[in-house]
């Protein structure tokens, strides 16, 4: 699941100690989505651009500028039950050129959907309600109804 506090505390708590790691693999299969996909692409792209070293450093230490970025390859595995917001984060990864995206072919259905549809018996309605565009892909950027 990729919605809310939940998702962003999981995902701190697995990312942040290894950030330093020759790869990360972050496994969205059978993800049903959810809304933090920018945040996690947001915290994928920063780049180490320069290093720190102190001047009585002899142990060849470096520390990098950018604290906390990811300087190893990514992988990103799929499958048929990958879904919205998963889809949609697999997506940026690869377009943005973080990483390799791995597994089968997603859902299909990277879009958005809406809560706020409420029941007279206080059940609510979701419906698809956001399309996804970029200009490369146009509408449902090679996701919606593709996978």
């Amino acid at each position: 699941d990729m919605s809310g506090a939940p998702a962003t505390n999981a995902f701190a708590r697995g990312f942040y100690p290894d950030h330093d790691k020759q790869a990360l693999i972050v496994d969205v299969r059978h993800n049903a989505g959810g809304n933090i996909d920018s945040w996690l692409l947001d915290i994928l792209q920063r780049k180490a651009w320069m290093y720190w070293q102190g001047r009585e450093d002899t142990d060849g230490g470096l520390m990098w500028d950018e604290q906390l970025a990811f300087r190893g390859h990514l992988v990103v595995l799929i499958d048929e039950k990958t879904r919205s917001d998963a889809e949609i984060f697999a997506r940026g990864v690869s377009e943005l050129g973080l990483g390799k995206i791995v597994g089968k072919r997603s859902w299909g259905g990277g879009i958005g959907l809406a809560y706020d549809n409420d029941l007279v018996d206080g059940g609510i309605a979701s419906a698809p309600e956001l399309g996804v565009y970029n200009d490369k892909f146009g509408r449902g950027m090679g996701i919606e109804q593709m996978g």
